[in-house]
Order: C-alpha cells, then sequence, then structure tokens
C-alpha cells in the first residue's frame, strides 16, 4: 500500500483533500478508509482502485505493488538477448545503441551463461546503458504491466522496449538533414502511407491529385532547404555527441526529445 500514500504526498494532498477530490470524480472514499489502505489495514474494492488509478494516471497493478520492477525488465532484457522468444532481432536492437554511443556488444563483455543468469555485472551493465528506457512513454508503460509469465506479457515488454530504445537512438543519430525531414516530410508521408489504398482505390481522382501535391509540396521545401546546407551535415553524429545527447535526455527527465 506504500504506493498509494507515496502518489498522494506527490500530488501535496493530505487524506482529506484526497477524498474531497475523488468524489468530484464520482470515487467515494472517506479520509479515514483512505488511510487504513495506505497503512494495508484494509483492501479497497476494485471499483475504488480503478478510481484512484486513472485519477492518479496509473495502472490498479501499480497500485497494487504487482507490477514489473526496472530490474525485472532488465533480467528479462538479458534473458530475451540470449534466447528471444519475442523479437529474434531484439539482441540486434541492443547492439545497434550499444554500437551508437561506443559501448562493446554485450557478447564481447560477457559469455551467455552470464547475460542468461543475469549476473550482477550483467545488471550493472543494464542499469548503465538502458537506464534511460524508463524516462520515454514506452518505457514508462512497462511499468504499469502486472506482472505475469505470459507469453504476451513478454512479447509486449519486448515490443515496448524496441520502441523505447528507437526512439531515442532516433535522436541520437539525428542530423540536420534528418532534423528538417521530421518537420517538413515525415508527417504527410506517414499520412500518405497510412491511406496509399484507400486513396489510390477508392478516393476520387481530385482528393488523389490533392493528397498527392500536398506530398510534393513537402518535399519540395525539404529540397530547397537542404540544398543549401554544407556537405559535413550529412555525416552521422559521432559517439561523443551521441552520449552527450543521451546523458541530456536523461538529466531532463525525458524532456529534451519531447
Amino acid at each position: 500500500m506504500n504506493r498509494l500514500k507515496e502518489l498522494r504526498e506527490k500530488k501535496g494532498l493530505t487524506l482529506k483533500e484526497l477524498s474531497a477530490t475523488l468524489k468530484k470524480q464520482d470515487v467515494i472514499i472517506s479520509p479515514d478508509s483512505l488511510a487504513k489502505y495506505e497503512r494495508g489495514e484494509r483492501k479497497p474494492k476494485y471499483d475504488k482502485w480503478a478510481g484512484i488509478a486513472k485519477f492518479y494516471g496509473v495502472s490498479v497493478p501499480y497500485l497494487q505493488d504487482n507490477t514489473f520492477s526496472k530490474t525485472d525488465i532488465f533480467r528479462i532484457m538479458s534473458k530475451e538477448y540470449v534466447s528471444p522468444s519475442s523479437d529474434p532481432f531484439w539482441c540486434s536492437e541492443i547492439d545497434a545503441h550499444l554500437f551508437i554511443i561506443g559501448e562493446n556488444d554485450l557478447n564481447d563483455t560477457f559469455t551467455k551463461d552470464e547475460i542468461k543468469n543475469f549476473t550482477s555485472d550483467v545488471e550493472k551493465f543494464f542499469k548503465d546503458n538502458f537506464q534511460f528506457v524508463f524516462f520515454t512513454k514506452k518505457g514508462k508503460e512497462l511499468l504499469m504491466i502486472e506482472k505475469s509469465k505470459k507469453k504476451s506479457v513478454t512479447d509486449k515488454i519486448c515490443r515496448n522496449l524496441c520502441d523505447a530504445v528507437d526512439f531515442v537512438d532516433a535522436h541520437l543519430i539525428s542530423t540536420l538533414i534528418s532534423e528538417v525531414y521530421d518537420e517538413k516530410v515525415k508527417e504527410k508521408l506517414d499520412h500518405f502511407n497510412a491511406n496509399k489504398d484507400i486513396l489510390l482505390k477508392v478516393s476520387s481522382k481530385a482528393d488523389v491529385i490533392l493528397e498527392t501535391k500536398q506530398l510534393i509540396k513537402a518535399l519540395s521545401q525539404f529540397l530547397q532547404i537542404i540544398s543549401k546546407f554544407s556537405e559535413d551535415v550529412v555525416n552521422m553524429p559521432d559517439r561523443e555527441t551521441a552520449r552527450k545527447r543521451l546523458q541530456k535526455f536523461v538529466d531532463s527527465g525525458g524532456k529534451t526529445f519531447e
């Protein structure tokens, strides 16, 4: 029940204030009951759990302290690196990030048994090099997942981890050209690709022309801007730059890439 108290204190609310705030959201819990929940003297019914969880923006399992910890996630990462049950390319995701920041591959640093058994040194390696995932949206979601050994849960964890690592790595290796692309082209091109089947097979000729012209306009703006750049801006940032960007991301609590 400690998470109930922790979240309330983070909000700067007294038990009485929390009770009044929840009441406005049709969640009726007295200050006395809230105190008993926090001390573990009474367990809320599920509708109360759900109401409190919605207020704090967390999952019910998180409130119940029945979710994966960061160490649990690192242990799964380590196991999946050696024996992937979800994404067969998971190990390459990890190695690609390590390459970007100038770290050796796991296989070059530890034996397979050490990685599989998640030794203390392996655990430290993951904490040192992958703590950043928990500052991303997908990484934060990992800490809300109810503990389970089901493959579907492992699959979700791996998907979130891949998305988190890809999101950060894309910023670590970004250049002026890629930044202009993201600003001028990415959204329109993604929209075009996502809707091209409907656009090309169902939509009117006028709609196809309009969407195509908008995409061409975005690409033309992109081309005009990058044509003025010097040649050196196309180079991938060096590892020192990538490491500095990553550290800044962590120090900002994940805000620098928003």
